[in-house]
């Protein structure tokens, strides 16, 4: 029988022990950051196909925004990437 635990931590070893997190990957371990600086504040991780990733009791909304200017295909590291967000006001709840 396979032990849940050494196949989680096998698994966590492979995805997020290099100094670049692959971009599938990368967003889940932003949100689980904010997740954990969140808790107990009053908020709450939203549904991920929600149209923003946390709520507050106030009924104020954060999504999350990441990005890396260093990616895992590229071996040579010589592109210098800009990052940047839509961030326009958004209607409707």
């Amino acid at each position: 029988m396979i032990d849940a635990q050494a196949v989680l931590a096998d698994c966590f070893q492979a995805m997020f022990s290099q100094p670049i997190v692959e971009n599938v990957l990368r967003g889940k371990l932003v949100e689980s950051m904010v997740h954990l600086a969140l808790s107990g504040h009053g908020w709450q991780r939203k549904d991920p196909w929600a149209g923003w990733d946390f709520e507050h009791t106030d009924k104020n909304r954060l999504e999350v925004k990441q990005a890396a200017a260093r990616q895992t295909w590229d071996t040579t590291r010589t592109i210098d990437r800009k990052t940047n967000f839509d961030i326009a006001p958004r209607t409707g709840y």
